[in-house]
């Protein structure tokens, strides 16, 4: 029998080399969740990030549009406007 009770409590080549695996797995294990944890909390940050930018994005395309209104309505006003144009004054 190649187990410790069987042995008297003592391990074998095969039972050490056996643990010795279990515990490098359970080190790549814990490693891992750690890791897949980590990547969480940051797609969840991202994420975060993402959805502050798409607001700022929508306000400057928001106020962009209505510079864009503003301005068409100044050249609109100036073209159709019955002031004097820009002319030097007489006394030039």
């Amino acid at each position: 029998m190649n187990t410790a009770a069987g042995t008297g409590g003592k391990l074998d080549g095969d039972d050490l080399m056996n643990q010795e695996m279990d515990e490098a797995l359970e080190r790549r294990l814990i490693e891992l969740e750690t890791r897949v944890a980590y990547q969480d909390d940051t797609l969840i940050k991202l994420n975060q990030t993402v959805q502050v930018h798409q607001r700022v994005i929508y306000q400057l395309e928001t106020r962009y549009e209505t510079l864009l209104e503003r301005l068409r309505m100044l050249l609109d006003h100036r073209e159709n406007s019955s002031e004097i144009p820009n002319e030097k004054p007489p006394h030039y």
